[in-house]
């Protein structure tokens, strides 16, 4: 088997040969090599077909995380706020998932990740999503890659009364060798991992509540502006005016970050508690 991914053809079933190395091409060797190739480019398709399904199910669980509770209509008479409430939503997620989710430049692998960063914010989904889900996700990502950007190179076994063809491709850097238990392999981690996700978008779905990482963080870093750095005339007229809260802008590293701003002087005396 070739040991360098470079001796392996740019084409997709391409037969390598080293130096040094022949075969004949008898028809019971034509007939293998075509009839290998036929089937690796079907698997091709269907592992393609099955991520995308993955790829969908993650669309949903993403939509559900961002615009929670739509999966289900209003019952029976609903307050006209409540429907125009949740007709208002409905645009809204359909929005998302047209103009941000499901555009060429967010690739499965960046849903991926959007997926894997959400789900440590969100501490419902976080509590739901286990490392188990995490690695089959990442992995399958990794088989989905390669057969969607590596050709299958073919490689001569040498066994000069019986020779036969290895089926290789790189799957994460590596020369991997298509044998029919790593196609099977590859096929149920892929089908496994819809399942999964399928399941987990049943369990988020069925509770539509979200909340962020802690009610409150101690964790994090605060970014201060000021109103006049959005207006160009305003003029500071009495450096020794104490600064008014009303002024400032904060902005916080972390959701829920606690901030503490105190003022004196003036109308501001006081001390005041927010979270940005």
């Amino acid at each position: 088997m070739r040991k360098s991914k470079d001796e392996l053809s740019p084409l997709d079933s391409w037969i390598c040969f080293g130096p040094g190395e022949g075969v004949t091409l008898n028809n019971r060797i034509q007939a293998m090599w075509i009839q290998k190739a036929r089937d690796l480019r079907k698997m091709r398709g269907d592992m393609l077909a099955a991520s995308f399904d993955v790829e969908n199910v993650l669309d949903e669980i993403i939509c559900e995380v961002f615009f929670p509770g739509l999966n289900k209509a209003p019952g029976d008479g609903p307050q006209p706020a409540n429907l125009e409430a949740y007709a208002n939503s409905a645009v809204l997620k359909n929005v998302f998932g047209r103009v941000f989710l499901r555009t060429p430049s967010n690739t499965f692998g960046r849903k991926v990740e959007l997926f894997l960063k959400v789900s440590k914010e969100i501490r419902e989904l976080r509590n739901l999503v286990p490392d188990q889900l995490k690695g089959d996700l990442k992995m399958v990502l990794t088989i989905r890659n390669a057969f969607a950007h590596s050709p299958v190179s073919f490689d001569i076994k040498a066994d000069p009364s019986n020779p036969q063809l290895a089926a290789l491709i790189v799957v994460a850097g590596k020369i991997t060798e298509l044998t029919p238990p790593i196609c099977a392999q590859y096929r149920d981690l892929v089908s496994s991992t819809a399942g999964q996700l399928r399941g987990l978008l049943g369990k988020v779905q069925a509770n539509p509540t979200r909340t962020g990482d802690s009610p409150l963080s101690r964790d994090g870093v605060i970014w201060v502006g000021h109103s006049a750095l959005w207006d160009d005339a305003r003029q500071v007229t009495d450096p020794g005016r104490p600064l008014s809260t009303k002024d400032l802008w904060l902005r916080a590293s972390r959701p829920n970050l606690k901030v503490n701003v105190s003022a004196s002087g003036g109308e501001q005396n006081g001390n005041s508690k927010g979270s940005e």
